[in-house]
């Protein structure tokens, strides 16, 4: 799962830049957790329904829908009759992952940045840089994404529990997710798909980070307008990158923990999963619920700001005090 307005780590990128201090590592990773976890409680409500548009073809599929969204609207009005507090169905999931992810990506990126730097030195060029800058987003985010997938694992459970026809729900606790998960598939239950989420962390990071990097230097000193719309951009053009794999790796996800008994089988491969959406939809089938990431990389537009003025403001303070 794709963090609408990941933020940035340090301007201090591979291929070009200062080594950074440990002091300064635990400073961003408390700023970026800070500003994280308040976009994503904002944010939430509109990415539940966002995934609820992208899996309702999987959860019709499971006899879990009967009747498919037909809107936008109307698949929000729908949730809202179980109650306001369902908008947020899973988010404690949601922040275990965020700040998880955070510090696994601070504790990570210093050894992977002095590892390109030795392999792709500064002076090899802006071409060298980018792809450092690509790397680096990729192995990082992909090491992040390893630990905290279980618990984006859970987040998308909790997320897609809805009501049956009947009126119950397939998992009613977290507890319940974790025991029938296991039961069914084991550890690996926990980790289905991530090869294709790799490669949306790929598609992802690479264009985010690659982005910031070409052009923080530009936005740097400038206005908050100017920064919340570079932020903005940032991660609505990340997102349609990766949305396709986002999409097949939600359906592969949702595969897991179907009782052996029943006759719904799970998607065999990413393959075969991608090949019946395009198949029953057309490409559209993967860009379901897309149009929704605009307000996500809002968000990411937000998380962008606050986390440059939270450090601007730090850094006054440290000079004032030094």
């Amino acid at each position: 799962t794709q963090w609408p307005g990941d933020t940035p780590g340090s301007e201090d990128t591979p291929g070009g830049g200062q080594k950074i201090s440990t002091a300064q590592a635990s400073r961003e990773a408390a700023i970026g957790v800070g500003v994280g976890i308040v976009a994503s409680v904002v944010s939430y409500p509109l990415r539940r329904i966002q995934v609820l548009r992208q899996a309702e073809d999987e959860l019709a599929r499971q006899r879990l829908l009967r009747t498919p969204y037909r809107t936008t609207v109307h698949c929000l009005r729908t949730v809202w009759q179980e109650g306001a507090r369902q908008l947020w169905r899973g988010w404690l999931w949601c922040g275990c992952s965020r700040v998880s992810a955070q510090l696994a990506m601070v504790a990570l990126k210093p050894a992977v940045q002095s590892r390109l730097k030795q392999v792709m030195p500064s002076s090899s060029g802006g071409a060298s840089k980018a792809t450092a800058s690509i790397l680096s987003g990729f192995l990082v985010g992909s090491a992040a994404q390893f630990l905290t997938m279980p618990f984006s694992y859970m987040m998308l459970r909790r997320m897609c529990d809805i009501p049956s026809p009947g009126g119950s729900r397939r998992f009613g606790t977290s507890r319940q997710i974790i025991s029938q998960t296991w039961a069914r598939d084991g550890l690996g239950g926990f980790y289905r798909a991530f090869g294709v989420s790799a490669l949306g962390i790929l598609a992802y990071r690479s264009s985010y980070f690659a982005l910031y990097d070409m052009l923080s230097d530009t936005v740097k000193g400038s206005g908050a307008v100017p920064k919340f719309v570079a932020g903005t951009g940032f991660s609505l053009a990340a997102s349609l990158v990766s949305y396709p794999l986002g999409t097949v790796t939600t359906h592969m996800r949702l595969g897991v923990a179907i009782p052996k008994s029943s006759r719904i089988l799970a998607h065999s491969s990413a393959v075969a999963c991608a090949r019946a959406l395009v198949a029953q939809y057309g490409m559209a089938g993967l860009y379901r619920g897309c149009l929704l990431n605009a307000g996500n990389a809002s968000a990411g537009g937000v998380v962008f700001v606050a986390y440059t003025a939270v450090q601007q403001v730090y850094a006054e303070m440290q000079n004032a005090h030094d």
